[in-house]
């Protein structure tokens, strides 16, 4: 598959001739306007009950157009999905997730949810979990 301009963002990882990239900053001002615009993100962190919904949160951010650019199981209060989204057509959640099932969160505080020193992850070679997201199969 090719490369699009959403695949740019600051963080984001791409793979150019089989060498991974990541993209750390923009050269000019101009670049990041046009595509600091292009990957406004949407934080979100599920409830313990929204956790059970899981696939119908994440269908209903592909059907409107979000892509899911992270995406971590932790343990806050209970099991809760820790999801950033770009690219959407729409500002909030609101319209495409029934309420109570998801929190929105401020994007320092879901950068907390991925430090992986404050919540460590779990999985052992013995006791271990793939989360493998395939819209079509949620």
């Amino acid at each position: 598959p090719g490369l699009a301009l959403e695949d740019f963002g600051i963080g984001a990882e791409v793979t150019v001739m089989s060498r991974t990239l990541k993209v750390r900053g923009y050269a000019d001002s101009s670049t990041e306007q046009a595509l600091s615009n292009m990957h406004a993100g949407l934080c979100l962190c599920t409830t313990p009950a929204g956790f059970k919904q899981a696939g119908l949160i994440l269908d209903g951010l592909a059907g409107a157009g979000w892509r899911l650019t992270k995406l971590r199981l932790v343990n806050k209060g209970g099991p809760c999905l820790a999801i950033k989204a770009s690219n959407g057509s729409m500002p909030s959640s609101a319209d495409i997730i029934p309420p109570g099932l998801v929190q929105q969160v401020t994007p320092e505080e879901l950068e907390e949810l991925f430090d992986r020193v404050k919540h460590p992850t779990t999985a052992t070679f013995s006791s271990c979990t793939l989360c493998l997201v395939r819209p079509h199969a949620v």
